[in-house]
């Protein structure tokens, strides 16, 4: 039987005038609907485009009319009056743009508070009332800050589809890509973005990419189930390379299992021979490898992987790791002191002995005084809050067990704050805990 479309439209439309339902909102307006009703925190109601939804608070109260049994109207007497008019059109229209800035500054005021998750269910809400380029790329950052590449992308692409000069896509496109390691597309996203707006920060992330470009544009690719290598042929054989690769698989496995995570987008791992790791990376002398979005070390002509080596690939991965579980909300010094667990370092005697020199002369800092990474420092203060940063981690996964750090991890990727997730955690403020540590410390 072939479905008339025209005649089922017609009649859901002479049904839905047969009585009306009123909703009086603290605004002073007045919604005229059918089928009014609140559902937990929302009122639900059917008008010609479908079932709407909007906060209880919004309601005053719902006016019920009086049922009345709908008549039976010949279909041959049903005419296009029964459509809505363009006066209710618009209206509907504008509720729908009123609940879209409602849902998007509930999810503003959730990612000012780093609750990307919260933050996304709003703004989903906010484009299924009303998609434009403003809600989708609301949508596409909160995507972007909880690494779901593929949702990010889709709807930045549909950002630009609406405005091709949107620099906030185009930049985030780039840095997507560059990630991954697609130099040539994300220097257009960036050479689009600096034709639109120029932008001194967007300038120096063109020039890394072209000095990152320079650099490798001659290298070798390697692909592994979950890594990425990058390599100069003439610098390291492909035998080491495949080694190294091996290698990063069985640490992957082994940081899956202490950081309970499991990354499912591959790395990208660049081998640079070791004057052009340091011509490319703004980085200490001492630097024996970076983590920028992508593992970056400096090769000396080996001709098979050492144990140095291989600390150093746990380090970096642990860095990846940490940062992926945190969403990027984590301290300095707890990424450090878990990079160097991770790698297997565990505090000897000397080091226990150097630091316990340093509590008595009330050298070594509090950590809460510990801001942003130690590649500021010099090699010998940077020595010192690595063995500081690790003893520290050894007493608390020690102590309180892995879980526990876990646990410490997950609520960081909630973009908690740390001193209220680590209270939560261990029970006890992280001042009070660094005084037990300080305190055994100092009687060992």
């Amino acid at each position: 039987m072939r479905f008339n479309a025209l005649l089922f439209l017609l009649l859901i439309f002479s049904a839905s005038t047969l009585h009306a339902d009123i909703i009086h909102l603290k605004n002073g307006k007045k919604l005229e609907c059918t089928g009014a009703r609140e559902e937990g925190n929302e009122v639900k109601y059917t008008i010609a485009g479908g079932t709407v939804s909007i906060p209880k608070s919004m309601v005053i109260r719902i006016e019920k009319s009086e049922s009345k049994k709908p008549e039976t109207v010949p279909p041959s007497k049903i005419t296009l009056a029964a459509e809505p008019t363009q006066k209710q059109i618009l209206e509907d229209t504008k509720t729908k743009e009123r609940l879209a800035r409602f849902y998007t500054d509930r999810g503003m005021e959730l990612a000012e508070k780093k609750d990307f998750h919260g933050a996304l269910e709003q703004f989903e809400k906010a484009c299924d009332y009303y998609k434009n380029e403003a809600t989708t790329l609301n949508l596409a950052v909160a995507y972007y800050l909880l690494k779901d590449d593929w949702n990010a992308e889709t709807n930045f692409r549909e950002v630009l589809r609406r405005n091709p000069n949107n620099t906030t896509a185009l930049n985030y496109l780039a840095e997507m890509h560059w990630r991954k390691e697609e130099l040539d597309v994300a220097r257009d996203y960036w050479t689009r973005s600096l034709r639109a707006n120029e932008d001194p920060e967007i300038r120096e992330k063109l020039a890394r990419l072209e000095k990152e470009k320079t650099a490798s544009a001659d290298y070798n690719s390697s692909v592994s189930s979950h890594f990425l290598i990058r390599y100069d042929g003439g610098h390291a054989e492909s035998s080491v390379t495949a080694e190294i690769a091996e290698f990063l698989e069985e640490a992957y496995r082994q940081l899956s299992r202490q950081y309970e995570f499991y990354p499912s987008e591959p790395f990208v791992v660049i081998l640079y021979p070791r004057q052009q790791y340091f011509n490319v990376m703004d980085v200490p002398m001492w630097s024996a490898g970076a983590n920028d979005g992508k593992i970056k070390l400096p090769i000396k002509g080996l001709s098979s992987i050492n144990d140095e080596l291989k600390g150093v690939l746990v380090h970096e991965l642990s860095h990846s790791f940490v940062d992926l579980k945190t969403l990027k909300n984590c301290p300095g010094w707890l990424h450090e002191g878990l990079a160097k667990y991770s790698e297997g370092e565990r505090l000897s005697q000397q080091g226990k002995q150097g630091l316990k020199t340093l509590l008595t002369s009330n050298s070594l800092p509090q950590f809460r005084k510990l801001e942003g990474s130690f590649a500021s420092v010099n090699a010998q203060t940077a020595a010192i809050l690595y063995l500081q940063s690790l003893s520290f981690i050894e007493y608390l996964i020690d102590r309180h067990r892995l879980y526990q750090m876990n646990q410490l991890l997950d609520r960081l990727g909630k973009q908690e704050r740390f001193s209220e997730a680590f209270e939560d955690v261990y029970l006890v403020s992280l001042e009070d805990m660094e005084n037990r540590w300080r305190t055994d410390l100092s009687l060992e």
